[in-house]
């Protein structure tokens, strides 16, 4: 099984940042998100603080970014 993390994409689609798990994400000096709120957006599929977040193997990370780089 492969390793999944926490990719954090921005309304137009756009990969922001990439964590190991909500808690992680929760100790970024610069946004401070709550991990809880997280694992709710993840659980019912919806938006948190303008972000989609979703669980994604390094391989779909690294399709995601190629994407949205335009390369």
């Amino acid at each position: 099984m492969k390793t999944e993390y926490l990719a954090q994409i921005s309304s137009d689609g756009k990969l922001v940042n990439v964590y190991e798990s909500p808690e992680q994400a929760s100790i970024d000096d610069r946004n401070r998100f709550d991990p809880h709120e997280i694992r709710i957006a993840l659980e019912a599929k919806i938006t948190y603080r303008g972000y989609k977040w979703k669980w994604l193997t390094q391989d779909s990370i690294d399709v995601l970014k190629k994407f949205t780089q335009g390369l």
